[in-house]
């Protein structure tokens, strides 16, 4: 339930796995995968993925994923020349912080 309700918030992109943390779904992108991710990009951190001007990659991974998910990271910004680095907030809520109160509605949901 705490993976279902936590999301990345990306800034440069250097903490958030691609494939294997909640980027731009409460799922993870392995699990709407339409293929098989080559070996050397599963563990891939988004900023991998990312052109140093912030442009994406699309090469690496628009094959693999529906157009409304490649929209949805195409519309993501990343910046991989910033300090921040990229933070975890509940979804549930919305002030991005966990109570037990939107817990109990995620469960409920």
């Amino acid at each position: 339930m705490l993976r279902q309700g936590c999301t990345w918030n990306i800034k440069n992109g250097k903490k958030t796995k691609f494939w294997l943390d909640s980027l731009v779904l409460q799922v993870p992108l392995k699990e709407k995968v339409g293929g098989v991710i080559p070996e050397a990009l599963e563990e891939a951190v988004v900023a991998d993925l990312v052109h140093e001007d912030g442009n994406w990659r699309t090469e690496l991974f628009s094959d693999l994923l529906p157009p409304e998910i490649n929209n949805k990271i195409l519309s993501t910004a990343v910046d991989k020349l910033s300090r921040e680095d990229d933070t975890i907030f509940w979804s549930a809520s919305t002030d991005g912080c966990f109570s037990c109160k939107s817990a109990y509605g995620l469960l409920m949901g």
